[in-house]
């Protein structure tokens, strides 16, 4: 039997203000994708698995996608980096392969980032 490998792993990117980010991760010879961010499992709901060939090398594999919101990314952040990793396995939880980590980060906006940058220059005047 073939053993399981990630091809694709997740990338690291940001939330853009209310629109969630995709992470997806294709492994070869799976039959099951999970995702693992910050040390807890999404739930299996959330992710959207699919099975698919390759048309190159005629390979099966499976995709796994998984929305990630503003609010969970925000939950710890700035304390700590909000990472995920793409977990491939057989039927069983036997022969399983991760990724390696991607992080999300909040975006900032073009406004708190204007106001950071004018926070940093305002100098007080004095007589």
């Amino acid at each position: 039997m073939e053993e399981v490998v990630v091809v694709e792993g997740p990338s690291s990117g940001y939330v853009v203000k209310n629109r969630p980010y995709l992470l997806s991760c294709k492994a070869l010879n799976a039959k099951k994708i999970r995702f693992k961010c910050n040390s807890k499992w999404i739930d299996e709901s959330r992710i959207e698995n699919k099975l698919g060939t390759d048309p190159s090398t005629q390979m099966a594999f499976m995709e796994g996608r998984v929305e990630i919101s503003r609010a969970e990314v925000e939950a710890g952040f700035p304390m700590e980096d909000f990472s995920c990793q793409c977990y491939a396995s057989r039927t069983s939880d036997s022969d399983v392969v991760r990724s390696n980590p991607a992080r999300v980060k909040p975006a900032s906006t073009p406004r708190a980032t204007a106001q950071k940058c004018v926070s940093r220059n305002h100098q007080p005047s004095g007589p």
